[in-house]
């Protein structure tokens, strides 16, 4: 069994991987896509940053099930309601890091469609991005 001075080392340990993740990936990662012109132009020219950045997404926000995971004893012996509450909570960070990723793809998607389709209704297209892009800000 881990002591409690422990679990506080690896419980900070993993908050700062997340949060140094997260800033990888918002402005590292996706930052030269959403950049001036707009993801619609720079999303396909950077389609392995973007599923770079999904997938990196997703695991940061994993790291808070780890987190409350490894806390999951010590937060047990004092108030059993709070360590499942916040279990729940990272499930449920979870499940957004796994619905932005969903939509970050479909940017990508979206910006694939638009560069190929040279020709086609352009304001059909800023449409859908405006919506698509307005789908990703929900969980940013």
């Amino acid at each position: 069994m881990r002591t409690a001075k422990g679990v506080g080392r690896m419980v900070g340990i993993h908050t700062l991987l997340q949060m140094i993740g997260g800033a990888v990936m918002n402005f590292a990662l996706m930052g030269p896509v959403t950049a001036e012109s707009g993801y619609m132009m720079n999303a396909a020219a950077n389609s392995t940053r973007v599923s770079t950045a999904a997938l990196f997404g997703f695991a940061v926000g994993a790291l808070s099930l780890v987190v409350a995971i490894l806390a999951w004893p010590i937060f047990r012996k004092y108030s059993e309601g709070l360590a499942i509450g916040f279990l729940a909570l990272s499930v449920a960070g979870l499940a957004i890091s796994a619905a932005e990723s969903v939509a970050i793809m479909s940017m990508l998607s979206l910006s694939q469609q638009y560069t190929q389709a040279a020709g086609a209704d352009e304001q059909l297209f800023q449409t859908l991005g405006k919506t698509v892009g307005a789908a990703r800000a929900l969980f940013v």
